[in-house]
């Protein structure tokens, strides 16, 4: 049987919901289900649902195991780098990590001009003043173009609704989170960056823009936890010859706007990396650097992704109006979406790793899943 026949054979038992007896502790989130062990551990369950626009669209075949499986292969790329929760994977779709007080905030930094939901710097570029945290961004810009420093723009984590933009001054303001804690969030997402577009680059994929969560242990340090640079909290494209991009037009050259305080609102820099050389504004020259797009573009005008970007095109492709509130876009996702979808996954697993992926024996996976949580309460 071949990769695709697996991935249809697949489609009718994905795992979705799970419930568990035996575990106090449950929390259901978007994608993943966690369960605790004792005063020190969980496990997490990394689901097959997909998540996008904000909606739970539904299941991909193996994506749980794809997630988990390259999350533990990027914490163990972090050891000696910063904190984190990881301990073991005993299960393709379970992993072993410490108990953890969540930071309200999601720190989401960006390496380029992109995207395609409201919450995109490019939406915001072409549909909010050039204005994202924050922070404005210059005019004159293009499409999947490379920001000369990658910039932080944090979202809250309500229990419920939609999560919201919110700059560094207002989070901090309300409280959300203390400011050293906060500065050492900051520097660990951009150090984490850094040290995965250098690994990505090794593999000829170029990371575009991630998603980190952080929260504090038993003794209230710092650490990293739920999934690193995985295709659903990051973009990646495939690296390439220069590209021409998509001009937004009738916009100036001009640099930043905004004053210093706008600029580090989003884009706090740790002292080790390189700060623009005028502060919170870009000189002419910088402009021309601007300009300089490395991913190579494909026949639909826009670089060639490994995430679940793949899956936001296609959606919108079928006719969901990301503008039209009336509009459910699982309503778009049809199982030849999810099994192309699922390869995509499977593909960037072993573009990253270098790794070929494994289907398990059993592709019916909760029953073997709620025996490893099973014997796991027995540890």
């Amino acid at each position: 049987m071949n990769q695709q026949d697996t991935i249809r054979q697949a489609l009718s038992s994905t795992v979705d919901t799970l419930s568990f007896s035996g575990h106090e502790g449950h929390h259901s989130g978007k994608i993943r289900e966690s369960f605790v062990l004792d005063d020190a551990k969980r496990a997490i369950v990394v689901t097959d649902r997909i998540s996008a626009f904000d909606f739970i669209l539904g299941t991909i075949p193996f994506k749980g195991q794809v997630l988990n499986q390259i999350a533990a292969w990027w914490f163990g790329k972090l050891e000696g780098i910063v904190p984190h929760h990881f301990i073991s994977s005993p299960d393709p779709n379970v992993s072993v990590v410490k108990n953890a007080k969540v930071l309200p905030v999601e720190i989401i930094v960006r390496g380029y001009l992109t995207g395609t939901t409201k919450t995109s710097s490019w939406y915001a570029y072409q549909n909010l003043d050039r204005k994202i945290c924050g922070l404005e961004m210059p005019a004159g810009m293009v499409k999947n173009q490379k920001f000369e420093h990658p910039i932080i723009t944090p979202t809250t984590k309500p229990e419920v609704g939609h999560d919201e933009p919110i700059s560094r001054e207002e989070l901090l303001a309300r409280g959300l989170v203390e400011e050293s804690v906060w500065e050492k969030a900051e520097e660990y997402a951009l150090t984490m960056f850094a040290h995965g577009q250098r690994i990505a680059a090794e593999r000829g994929l170029i990371l575009v823009d991630t998603k980190y969560e952080m929260g504090l242990d038993n003794n209230g340090s710092l650490m990293v936890i739920d999934e690193v640079h995985t295709p659903d909290s990051s973009r990646y494209w495939k690296g390439g010859k220069q590209g021409q991009g998509t001009r937004d037009e009738g916009r100036g050259t001009e640099g930043f706007q905004g004053n210093e305080k706008d600029f580090s609102s989003c884009h706090p820099e740790p002292a080790t990396l390189a700060r623009p050389t005028t502060a919170g504004r870009l000189d002419s020259g910088s402009q021309s650097l601007h300009k300089e797009l490395t991913p190579m573009l494909g026949a639909d005008g826009e670089p060639e992704g490994l995430d679940k970007e793949f899956v936001r095109r296609m959606v919108v492709g079928k006719g969901y109006n990301v503008d039209d509130d009336t509009q459910n876009p699982a309503d778009f996702l049809d199982d030849s979406l999810r099994v192309a979808a699922a390869e995509k996954y499977i593909e960037l697993f072993e573009t990253m790793t270098g790794e070929t992926f494994l289907f398990p024996e059993n592709i019916r996976a909760e029953e073997r899943i709620k025996a490893t949580l099973k014997n796991l309460k027995r540890v």
